[in-house]
């Protein structure tokens, strides 16, 4: 694949795994967002990374940030290789999603105040943060409780 243009990437939900080396020409990619919790990552540092080269020598690595849901294999795979996650609905950066994350996204769709990660609060996935990506939210925190 040649993606050497894309800056961020969203797999969809329906993808059930990434092979070795999907994104490895992707020199420019900052954010890639694992929308399926349970998709299989294969386990080598070179499956999501910047292909970089360094004294003509190959090194892969990624400068990025991945993100998914918590305790998904996203986040799993990121720690592993010490690569930097952010939970899809971790609004205040805390590396938790929690209440605080929901009153967060709701003092924003108020106008009461502005969002660091906006990306992390997109759940619909649709470049808008409103009242439907603040009840994906909320049941969200419930159904982890």
């Amino acid at each position: 694949m040649n993606c050497k243009s894309f800056t961020s990437m969203t797999i969809p939900e329906n993808v059930k795994s990434i092979d070795k080396g999907a994104f490895i020409h992707c020199e420019n990619l900052e954010s890639i967002t694992i929308l399926n919790p349970d998709c299989a990552v294969y386990d080598s540092r070179d499956t999501i990374c910047n292909y970089i080269t360094y004294g003509g020598v190959p090194i892969t690595k990624y400068s990025g940030i991945i993100r998914g849901y918590e305790n998904s294999t996203a986040q799993a795979y990121a720690e592993k290789y010490g690569y930097d996650f952010r939970a899809i609905g971790d609004a205040n950066g805390d590396g938790k999603v929690t209440v605080a994350d929901a009153v967060m996204i709701q003092n924003f769709i108020s106008g009461k105040s502005e969002l660091t990660d906006r990306q992390a609060c997109d759940l619909c996935q649709d470049g808008k943060i409103d009242s439907f990506d603040l009840c994906l939210l909320k049941k969200m925190i419930i159904q982890n409780q």
